[in-house]
């Protein structure tokens, strides 16, 4: 901001706050500024004037009452200009920056240097202008209060007041999340046919530097590519600045033409960098305090309520997607007994060292939390049977039971209770899950130590809610109740769209969405798999025979065989007749096969596998790692593809035995000419990890959530778009 201030500006600060003065005099210091420390308002007032240059007051907000209005008299007269900058605490700012209209600049303390940069310039400004100096930036000033005003979304009220003031230019806002992450909280005008910015050319073009400014005959690294994919005939980038000038995010302009006042847009973008920089870290801290408030104090783990708010978006999500998880209560046996023996200092490292175990022992995806006291409370999430959380329980367990050095003593010994609840089969809400848990923790409780216990809901009950289940999902086809969801799966090479899952939801007119996790078993056990299977594979073809001759692009779609349609001798027939009557080309159909999927339950479930490959279907293993996995298995099966469970992706970076899990599927598969696809990709870091390991194909949320139809189509209409203005 330097450049806004004349030379020899006088700064006075009658601020009496050794930090915020030690701030103040090496901003001033640093562009060029002389600095003095005035007693209060009068002498500071008394001291610009008798200067006879251009000056700042920056006064303290409370000093400042009595005087202020013979200050702006006393101001006016004056043949030099001044400008009055009141500096307030964070509770009073919002009412004092709304005085920056009638004439007086308000700055929150402690004061930031970066926005005393913008303040200082926009107070100078309007001191010129109060005295009808031809030359005064008007049209800065003005806009400058503008962006400064109080707004409950900052980016946004920034981006649209940009976007009024320079019609057919573009502006969006994006915060970083860390050097190396994609930008979030992103604020864009509008979705505009000319395409959105290239973040990463924007990232590299602005680190480091105080602003950039390119044009189309520019020559920098990562420029020529941004304005291609812009089309833009300029750009202007500011970053928003940390506290240690590491940059935190950034404002861009881009623009279809040349500016007529580049340096006018320049200037309003500094302004609002500054501004944002401060909210970002007003945002930052906020987030910072609410952690630390959904954190134990002691054992660092997520606090009850914590626990039970991402507990609830667990149970939305799975009721979607499908997923089954458990809630386990693990109450440490007797601790009542500890904390007597041992005293609480002692008993407190035994809590904090149980925690860790606890948190070591489950998955990184899987939520952990100190329920109360000596309670702890886990999330199992995507859970494949129902008997894996007692598999999980047992391991907590065991590593509970483990002898714990203390100094004092050699060693001592905790044992647990866990009480288990299965979603959906025992519960269907969050805060039912954690209550079935506690009953089964107590009832085991009841029957002895040491023990995991799993709540039943009651039989009779079940059977009868499972009877109108039935009955229910026998005419839910008819009734037009399924619904198919697509999940693309994206090249790891480029990230382009390859191919598309096929994923059957139920949406009951009653009862909403109901849980495949839960209708599926049901299907099966009751022979509708048959019809439903049928019923998904055509429309599967169908669908994506419509969007390959639309979109003119080669789709692959996949859909997976249950075990009962394996065993049905009619399965080729059924393809072949879906194949002829949806006009889908063999090789586009990917038929999935569970790996769990025992060759001796299906005794010609080879025959069936080549006979599909024969008709010039693919076919892949699924959720490969959680059943038979072997290099013979592959081998035998006659498989196009491997799809690594997402139970192992989800723990890249988390746990390193699930990595050389990854590392060797990868390898054996890519020995024997399988392709690999890794689903369950949800961070950067997952897919990082893949493709240096060589995998061929990524599906997860990191790049898209199952759709329905319609989301879909409007995701191909985006990347045929795309396509388009790269050609």
């Amino acid at each position: 901001m330097s450049g806004a201030l004349p030379e020899g500006l006088v700064v006075l600060c009658a601020l009496g706050d050794r930090g915020d003065d030690v701030r103040v005099a090496d901003w001033a210091r640093r562009i060029g500024l002389e600095f003095v420390k005035a007693a209060n308002a009068e002498a500071a007032l008394e001291g610009a004037l008798e200067a006879g240059r251009p000056a700042l007051i920056l006064l303290d907000a409370s000093s400042a009452k009595t005087s202020l209005v013979d200050a702006r008299t006393l101001i006016s007269l004056s043949e030099h200009p001044i400008g009055l900058l009141l500096a307030c605490a964070e509770s009073a700012w919002a009412g004092l920056a709304a005085l920056g209209v009638a004439g007086i600049e308000a700055i929150r303390r402690p004061i930031d240097p970066h926005e005393l940069g913008w303040r200082a310039a926009v107070a100078f400004a309007r001191a010129r202008a109060d005295r009808g100096d031809a030359d005064a930036p008007s049209a800065l000033l003005g806009r400058a209060a503008a962006l400064l005003a109080p707004a409950e979304n900052p980016a946004a009220a920034v981006v649209d007041r940009l976007a009024e003031w320079f019609p057919g230019s573009f502006f969006a806002v994006a915060r970083w999340r860390g050097d190396d992450a994609e930008p979030f909280d992103v604020v864009e005008l509008a979705r505009i046919g000319d395409g959105r910015p290239d973040w990463g050319a924007i990232r590299a073009a602005c680190r480091g530097v105080a602003m950039v400014s390119v044009t189309r005959d520019a020559d920098a690294a990562g420029v020529a590519k941004l304005l291609h994919a812009t089309r833009a005939a300029g750009i202007l980038a500011v970053p928003i600045l940390d506290e240690d000038g590491s940059a935190r995010g950034s404002i861009v302009a881009w623009t279809l033409q040349e500016w007529r006042d580049g340096s006018l847009v320049g200037n309003l973008l500094r302004i609002a960098a500054a501004r944002l920089a401060i909210e970002f870290r007003l945002v930052r801290l906020r987030e910072q305090s609410r952690r630390m408030e959904e954190r134990d104090a002691l054992t660092r783990l997520a606090n009850r309520a914590q626990f039970n708010q991402r507990l609830h978006e667990v149970v939305r999500s799975a009721r979607t997607s499908g997923e089954r998880c458990a809630v386990l209560l693990v109450n440490l046996d007797r601790f009542k007994n500890v904390n007597e023996v041992f005293g609480h200092d002692l008993a407190d490292r035994i809590l904090v060292e149980s925690a860790r175990r606890v948190r070591q022992t489950v998955r990184g995806t899987d939520l952990v939390a100190r329920y109360a006291g000596d309670e702890f409370a886990v999330c199992l999430r995507e859970l494949r049977v129902r008997g894996d959380a007692e598999t999980v329980a047992a391991k907590l367990r065991t590593a509970l039971a483990e002898p714990i050095a203390l100094e004092e003593r050699e060693e001592v010994r905790v044992t647990a209770s866990v009480g288990v609840c299965h979603f959906p089969d025992d519960a269907g809400s969050a805060e039912d899950l954690v209550r079935q848990a506690d009953i089964a923790l107590r009832t085991g409780k009841g029957l002895g130590i040491d023990q995991t216990h799993v709540f039943v809901a009651d039989l009779r009950e079940s059977r009868r809610e499972r009877a109108t289940l039935e009955a229910r999902l026998r005419v839910a086809e008819a009734h037009g109740e399924l619904r198919l969801h697509f999940q693309p799966q994206v090249s790891a090479r480029d990230e382009d769209i390859i191919g598309i899952e096929a994923l059957v939801r139920w949406e009951h007119p009653e009862m909403g969405m109901v849980s495949p996790g839960f209708f599926i078993p049901l299907a099966e056990e009751t022979g509708l798999i048959v019809p439903i299977g049928r019923w998904v594979l055509f429309e599967a073809c169908r669908q994506a025979r419509a969007w390959q001759q639309r979109f003119g692009l080669p789709l692959r779609v996949a859909v997976n065989l249950s075990a009962v349609q394996l065993g049905r001798h009619e399965l080729v027939a059924d393809v072949t007749a879906v194949l002829a009557e949806t006009g889908l080309p063999p090789d586009t159909l990917e038929l999935e096969v569970t790996e769990s999927v025992s060759v001796k339950r299906i005794p010609h479930l080879i025959e069936s596998l080549r006979a599909l490959r024969s008709l010039g279907c693919q076919i892949a293993i699924d959720d490969f790692g959680t059943g038979q996995a072997s290099l013979d298995y592959i081998r035998r099966f006659p498989a196009d593809r491997v799809k690594i469970d997402q139970m192992f992706v989800r723990n890249i970076g988390v746990d390193p035995d699930d990595e050389t899990i990854v590392r060797a599927t990868i390898g054996m598969a890519h020995s024997l000419g399988r392709h690999v696809v890794a689903e369950g990709v949800e961070y950067e870091q997952h897919a990082a990890f893949l493709r240096e390991q060589g995998c061929d194909e990524l599906q997860g949320f990191l790049f898209c959530r199952p759709l329905p139809v319609a989301a879909l189509e409007e995701l191909l209409v985006e990347r045929e778009r795309l396509l388009a203005e790269r050609r």
